[in-house]
């Protein structure tokens, strides 16, 4: 993910529209634009045309990530099921479903960069696991009890730069070294998340910000009055703010 983050305002200039339903999307690494809405998951070039698209059939995700290059990973939280695809949308291999792990409320998963490895957060015995391809539980990371009883459900989780973290809506961020060790928490209120560099940046009330970590100072906001549609949820990459809205996916140049 590549964003110019400076000290300046900066302002945001519409340079296109993905005007489709949309219950999920993410951006990976090349600007190909992914989608699901129900059990149909889109791939979009740089143009907006179809470049792939998959019916699911029984899995609804959840979540979606692209953070590792040829690999998509899919999460549908109500059955409990992973399934990879790769990047033209073709099953990797089966579904995963994570109760024959012994995991029967897995509630957030995210890939790991510490070998072919994903973590699993397990809301029923409020544990931590790290599976590897084999489907081994290598690393466990149990008694997070204190999280969940002063903070609700998370709602996100992503390791960015050997560090795990943990989103609990309008509480904070929890975050964990890639060993399991319990790092320290971020109190901040934000609708919806992102990381990059040395930054969280977050989206709350129609406004942008950049927090410097780790000592969470606020380097920089995007504000965003121009945009009618409130925003549910956001990225940033190759200079472009992608901003999911009740109409669709709407694509912003960030002009310093």
């Amino acid at each position: 993910m590549n964003v110019c983050v400076t000290a300046k305002a900066q302002t945001l200039k519409l340079e296109d529209s993905l005007l489709v339903k949309v219950d999920l999307f993410t951006v990976d690494n090349f600007g190909y634009i992914y989608t699901s809405n129900n059990d149909v998951l889109v791939k979009y070039n740089y143009n907006l045309d179809t470049f792939f698209s998959a019916s699911l059939k029984t899995l609804f995700p959840t979540s979606i990530e692209v953070s590792k290059s040829f690999r998509v990973l899919l999460f549908d939280k109500e059955r409990g099921v992973v399934k990879f695809l790769d990047n033209t949308l073709t099953p990797i291999e089966g579904e995963i479903d994570l109760s024959d792990l012994d995991i029967q409320l897995a509630c957030l998963v995210c890939e790991s960069f510490n070998g072919n490895t994903f973590w699993v957060l397990d809301e029923n015995n409020m544990q931590l696991l790290k599976i590897n391809h084999k489907l081994e539980t290598i690393l466990k990371v149990e008694n997070l009890n204190f999280l969940f009883e002063q903070n609700g459900s998370p709602t996100y989780m992503r390791e960015y730069n050997d560090i795990l973290y943990l989103y609990f809506p309008n509480k904070g961020i929890a975050t964990f070294d890639v060993f399991g060790t319990f790092l320290k928490f971020y109190a901040i209120k934000a609708k919806w998340i992102q990381l990059f560099d040395d930054y969280i940046i977050t989206l709350s009330k129609q406004q942008i910000s950049f927090y410097k970590t780790p000592l969470l100072e606020k380097f920089n906001s995007l504000v965003l009055n121009q945009i009618k549609n409130t925003a549910i949820k956001f990225e940033i990459s190759n200079g472009k703010l992608y901003l999911q809205t009740k109409k669709g996916i709407y694509i912003y140049k960030l002009i310093p």
